[in-house]
């Protein structure tokens, strides 16, 4: 639904005042819808943002409010934007903001996209600072990965046999412990951990993380959970900062959280703090420490060649995970909405 309102003057000298960036673009009415498609394309492959169309950057010279006449002469525009990118984007607001006697303001508020979109002429765009980046191949297949909506997870593994992980140990116990009775090769089907590869079953990413033997070993890319002990506060420590040397755990991602966690907690044991000027015990309740890095660990972009860190230092724990916020979510949005970057893996490790 297009909304139409008047602009304030205070409003107009914000907008001619505000500097183009990440989230932030005005283009001229006489742009061409094509061009136009690019930047609307490459907001929502990005973090989402707003886009002005009627108004000339600061580099004009002359007036730079240059508004649509009419209502009916944004349609074209709208057109393009709407009906033909691939695919669609949702969620879009779409605003006529008039101004005095001379005409609108085209105003649309894009949202960050759970999908990777494209324009009419087949390009993939997304938002770079205050411009655009044409982006192909490999980037194109990255940008699916963060964004969830083709997930790694889902990636054949071909260096993992698919008996082996049939009769693995962990697979059988798993199954013993949710009380299924299906076969094993038929609960790797059914639970979606196995992809196709030249017409054969394989088992995927999220198979060979939850149960083969030796995950890391398997993944094309690290999925372990490194934890350092750092004397300092200083996030920029060196290496003379370390306790001792950091623990690499290894194995499935139930194994590598149990693990981590009892690591943490050795570490943690007694170990001094400062508040302010005063030295006290370092206490953080387990429940915490384990949903943080639970969720570290199944929210992760798995195509990423990096480990989950997890860093104690003299005053706070910190742990991060490779990859930017999946989805729609933003930081904005955290404690209202949900997406899950690897649905397998969350919905097996909640079982």
């Amino acid at each position: 639904m297009i909304e139409e309102r008047n602009i304030s003057q205070k409003e107009l000298d914000k907008l001619l005042a505000h500097d183009e960036s990440h989230f932030f673009d005005i283009k001229g009415r006489q742009i061409q819808p094509s061009k136009l498609q690019e930047t609307f394309v490459a907001f929502a492959n990005a973090d989402g943002g707003d886009l002005y169309v009627g108004v000339e950057d600061k580099k004009y010279d002359g007036e730079r409010i240059q508004p649509f006449t009419s209502k009916e002469d944004a349609n074209s525009i709208l057109e393009v934007l709407l009906e033909k990118t691939t695919p669609s984007i949702e969620n879009v607001s779409v605003d006529l903001l008039g101004v005095k006697q001379l005409g609108y303001i085209l105003h649309l508020s894009i949202p960050k996209s759970p999908k990777v979109h494209y324009t009419a002429a087949g390009d993939c765009f997304v938002r770079l600072n205050a411009g655009k980046s044409k982006i192909k191949g490999e980037r194109v297949t990255s940008l699916a990965y963060s964004k969830g909506s083709n997930p790694y997870e889902r990636v054949p593994v071909d260096t993992v046999d698919l008996n082996e992980v049939a009769d693995s140990p962990i697979l059988l116990d798993y199954m013993k412990r949710v009380g299924t009775s299906l076969e094993p090769l038929r609960f790797l089907h059914k639970q979606r951990l196995l992809s196709d590869k030249n017409g054969a079953p394989r088992p995927n990413v999220g198979c060979v993380l939850l149960f083969d033997e030796e995950p890391q070993a398997a993944v094309e890319t690290r999925c372990a959970i490194k934890v350092y002990r750092l004397r300092t506060t200083e996030s920029d420590y060196k290496r003379e900062h370390l306790a001792e040397m950091p623990s690499t755990i290894n194995g499935t991602i139930e194994k590598i959280v149990v693990e981590a966690i009892r690591v943490v907690q050795s570490l943690l044991a007694g170990a001094p703090i400062y508040e302010g000027d005063k030295l006290v015990s370092l206490r953080y309740p387990a429940d915490a420490i384990k949903e943080v890095l639970v969720n570290a660990v199944i929210h992760r972009d798995y195509s990423l060649n990096d480990d989950v860190h997890v860093k104690i230092f003299d005053n706070r724990v910190e742990i991060s995970s490779p990859g930017k916020l999946p989805g729609y979510m933003t930081i904005d949005n955290l404690y209202e909405e949900r997406f899950s970057r690897n649905p397998n893996i969350v919905r097996l490790l909640h079982n």
